[in-house]
């Protein structure tokens, strides 16, 4: 059902709902909750959708580029460590 939908592009993620945390000394941080039944599959998805973009995009990215290899340390003194 869900590959019919995205298919279609009839498939939406489901909608975030932004929480304020209070914080110490009056500050506030926000947090997202998803308001849905089911957020593992938008999350399935997602990865599914970076997974395939990795592949499409890495090859084209410059060697010196740190930022988006995901295998890659911002440092490049320090080695990846997953």
């Amino acid at each position: 059902m869900v590959r019919e939908c995205i298919r279609a592009g009839k498939y939406h993620f489901s909608p975030i709902m932004i929480v304020e945390i209070p914080k110490s000394k009056g500050v506030t941080d926000e947090a997202a909750i998803r308001s849905s039944t089911s957020p593992v599959t938008d999350r399935l998805i997602q990865q599914a959708l970076s997974l395939m973009l990795v592949q499409l995009f890495d090859p084209i990215f410059s060697e010196s580029s740190y930022l988006y290899h995901p295998a890659r340390s911002a440092n490049p003194s320090r080695p990846y460590r997953p």
